[in-house]
């Protein structure tokens, strides 16, 4: 799970709540992204208005709390059933709160005024303890009609910034989550990592064995530091269970013949970005001859990458604690190839864990498809690597083109490389039943690889448009570090850095062996066939007939999973695991409910006839952005028992065996230790 964003909102709500005027002048710093937010939910609805809400719940409460320790005809009171105006009560009580301000303070809860034996508890605590009092007021009093408008105004309140900070069931698909995490609600609250420690842990404090937190990595060694140390101090703290401690980086004497309640592991999560300046013809980067898709995020990537692996050299605490390396966001944003040095570059130096986020988000399914078989192949992965999500390896074909439409619009260059794809692992399944698919798929590609290539030296064959075969390799070839393509001629190999001159015998070995294909991989990094390469087509998925119902252009629901099936089967080869967080899948994918996910699928539990020799994959739960989905590892399994049990036509004890093979994967795929 991410450490960030994993605050839940009902704790988020009391630190906003706390001090509205520093969620004021955070999100004046913020102003475009919320304005954007809030425009979606109410056109009318300004970043003023919002604060004004927040401080109208954090006064409502001032005006409960005093009422329900005076139990009688407060002023408060009196002025509402005179103006019938709760927010008049209010604003006296705005006033009352700035003329004294020492009967009332922001950062304490006003339940503490008149029970100051709270103060020993959490914020959490006294605010269950004033929902208490107030349930009970009311139950006590049902005709107070001041105390019952003011205290559903404030849980309306609560309510609404709650979708500040969680994805709403309509909030449908990746953008809205990213939405969401850019917002930075949480911010605020999430200034110690102890709290989201024993957050995970429950009341009892002993729920969680292993935790496995992703972070993201930093550019600079003392940045890195800083971070590390943040992390490890807080956990620090919760694992010797008292405060009076102090943490400092260097030694390992802390951590050694002690056992813990909850072991904790650290994951590098790098953030896919957008390359936004690629095919712009006159972007600063294109003028400079940089012909190199994600330029500024690969450079970025390698910063972070040296800088991780040098905190881990110096300090033990992050050899000890930093175990694997992951990438995620918008996949649609940067693919696999991106970070397929760095990857290599971990490797070399001791990280031996990796996980991916793919096939979570695509335009076409084998758009998804294509990033889970990139992230296997061009990031090497091994025998206990893992893939998140993996959506297009499991979803029902035919779902997802119900809920898609008839058509979608995409880069045509994008839709190339998913054909080419397509092609390549069908031909190499030596799947008989696929003949005439390949033939169909060839005459687009052909079409459409010359309207987007041209035609390109073919040695000594002259000028020739691409065929599937250059295609196939120049695809593999993105592996690569496209950093230094453009810097391979002429280089001197002794005054190279070892690591770039490994990279550099790999794209010399390439060059080597597919000359051609080489020639067309540089064109695909030549922003010069921008232009065409993400021009947007209309990809048909059918077309309705009176007559015959459904006519699939290309692909049907049987192709689609047939291509799911040889991914599946490949990942099963190199066990590899899949990581399925339920709840974020039915947040952002195709899903109306948990019981269309794909899990179902790769548990055998769907009966379909193609899917029943298929050798599945390893899968384990996972619970991704608790916060911004208002989950918990808890509630995953939680949701796994339902479904099993009440449409899967499971017994109980049935569901809980799925469960605990669920569980002994989590355990036995776990990022535990590095052997670097």
């Amino acid at each position: 799970m991410h450490l960030s964003n994993a605050t839940e909102s009902d704790h988020a709500w009391l630190y906003i709540l706390s001090d509205p005027e520093a969620f004021w002048i955070f999100q004046n710093g913020n102003k475009g992204k919320l304005e954007s937010f809030l425009y979606q939910l109410d056109p009318q609805l300004s970043i003023l208005e919002c604060c004004e809400r927040l401080f109208l719940g954090h006064d409502l409460r001032f005006v409960l709390c005093k009422h329900l320790k005076k139990n009688s005809q407060s002023t408060f009171r009196t002025v509402f059933m005179e103006r019938k105006d709760f927010l008049e009560a209010v604003s006296i009580a705005r006033w009352k709160r700035n003329e004294n301000k020492s009967i009332y303070e922001f950062h304490k809860h006003p339940i503490l005024e008149e029970y100051r034996s709270l103060a020993r508890y959490s914020p959490w605590i006294q605010e269950v303890f004033f929902l208490i009092l107030s349930f009970d007021y009311l139950e006590r009093h049902p005709y107070d009609e001041f105390f019952a408008r003011a205290f559903h105004v404030y849980l309306l309140l609560q309510g609404f910034f709650q979708t500040l900070m969680v994805q709403q069931k309509m909030d449908v698909g990746f953008d809205q989550f990213g939405k969401i995490v850019r917002l930075e609600v949480r911010d605020i609250s999430e200034t110690s990592y102890l709290e989201r420690f024993y957050q995970l842990n429950g009341n009892d404090k002993e729920r969680l064995a292993f935790l496995e937190g992703r972070f993201n990595p930093k550019c600079s060694l003392q940045a890195q530091a800083i971070q590390l140390r943040r992390i490890l101090g807080d956990y620090y703290i919760f694992f010797h269970k008292r405060t009076d401690t102090f943490f400092k980086l260097g030694s390992l004497d802390s951590w050694r013949g002690k056992k813990c309640r909850m072991d904790l592991r650290l994951v590098a999560h790098f953030i896919k970005e957008e390359d936004k300046d690629f095919y712009k013809p006159n972007s600063p980067r294109n003028s400079m001859g940089l012909l190199v898709r994600h330029h500024q995020l690969r450079n970025k990537l390698r910063q972070q990458a040296e800088t991780l692996i040098q905190t881990r050299s110096i300090y033990p605490e992050g050899r000890l604690f930093i175990t694997g390396i992951d990438a995620a966001n918008n996949e649609l944003f940067a693919g696999p190839e991106v970070f397929a040095p760095v990857f290599r570059y971990c490797r070399r130096h001791g990280m031996t864990h990796f996980t991916y986020h793919a096939g979570e988000d695509f335009h076409h399914l084998l758009g998804g498809l294509r990033t889970i078989y990139e992230a296997m192949t061009f990031l090497n992965m091994h025998a206990g690597d893992r893939i998140g999500h993996a959506t297009a390896a499991g979803i029902e074909p035919e779902l997802w083109i119900n809920n898609t439409g008839e058509c979608i619009s995409m880069a045509e260059g994008e839709w190339l490389d998913d054909l080419v794809f397509a092609a390549s692992l069908l031909r190499t399944s030596h799947d008989a039943a696929a003949g005439s698919l390949l033939s169909r798929i060839h005459v687009v590609i052909e079409e459409m690889a010359s309207r987007i290539y041209g035609s390109i030296s073919m040695n000594n064959h002259g000028d020739l448009c691409p065929n599937q075969a250059v295609l196939e390799d120049a695809w593999k070839m993105r592996r690569l570090d496209a950093l230094l393509l453009q810097e391979e001629e002429g280089r001197q190999w002794d005054l190279l850095f070892t690591e770039d001159r490994k990279e550099y015998q790999l794209i010399s070995e390439e060059k080597k062996m597919h000359p051609v294909a080489f020639n067309l991989l540089r064109r695909y990094h030549d922003t010069l066939i921008g232009d065409t390469y993400f021009k947007q087509v209309t990809i048909p998925l059918y077309e309705e007939n009176n007559q015959s119902g459904r006519v699939y252009p290309l692909f049907s629901p049987n192709d689609l999973r047939r291509i799911q099936n040889l991914v599946l089967e490949e990942l099963h080869r190199r066990e590899i695991v899949l990581e399925a967080p339920l709840i974020s899948n039915v947040r952002i994918s195709y899903y109306q409910s948990p019981k269309e996910h794909h899990l179902w699928r790769w548990l055998h539990l769907n009966k379909e006839a193609s899917d029943v020799n298929v050798k599945m994959p390893a899968v384990c739960l996972g619970s991704d952005d608790p916060g911004i989905f208002n989950t918990n590892i808890y509630n995953e399994y939680a949701h796994v028992f339902m479904v099993l049990t009440r449409e899967w036509g499971k017994s109980p004890n049935e569901a809980v065996a799925y469960m605990n093979q669920l569980l002994q994967n989590s355990f036995a795929y776990r990022f535990d230790s590095d052997s670097g």
